[in-house]
């Protein structure tokens, strides 16, 4: 089984926060469309419930079959999820939903969606990813500020840093 084919569909599923039902033909009410983005998100928290049970034995496999790597990958991913309570977090945005406090509910989300981002870095093995283009955008910032600066002022610089 390939990691990278069943991750982001299931965590595609976990981090569902819109609605797939069709419209009725009146429009619905607040109160209808927060109860479906309720029930919506509960049942994504039970998909990722079973996903992370499923990462877990699949973890075990792995090791068995001498996947190494891959098995400490899945097992930084479940860390990674559990240290950020993404199931306690997706109960929460659940009930803001179901209270029709739709704004709390989205901004939950949003920080559940970057906690599975970094997920499905991790088991890509491309965690470090984001430092990288995190120092690239500090580098060009240096270079825009150089690219701004006379030669006076440039060497006026080189000779601080000395």
């Amino acid at each position: 089984m390939n990691l990278r084919h069943l991750l982001p569909v299931a965590l595609a599923a976990a981090c569902l926060v819109s609605t797939g039902h069709a419209q009725d033909e009146e429009a619905p009410s607040v109160e209808k469309k927060s109860q479906r983005l309720a029930d919506d998100q509960e049942f994504a928290k039970h998909r990722l419930a079973e996903l992370i049970k499923s990462m877990r034995e699949f973890e075990g496999r792995l090791r068995e079959n001498g996947f190494v790597a891959k098995a400490d990958n899945l097992s930084r991913t479940i860390a990674l999820l559990e240290s950020e309570s993404v199931l306690e977090s997706m109960e929460q945005v659940r009930k803001a939903f179901e209270k029709a406090h739709l704004m709390k509910g989205v901004e939950d989300a949003t920080v559940i969606q970057e906690v599975l981002r970094k997920a499905r870095l991790i088991l890509e093995g491309m965690e470090d990813l984001e430092k990288y283009e995190l120092e690239i955008d500090r580098i060009r910032a240096i270079v825009a500020d150089l690219e701004g600066l006379s030669d006076d002022q440039r060497a006026l610089r080189e000779k601080l840093k000395k």
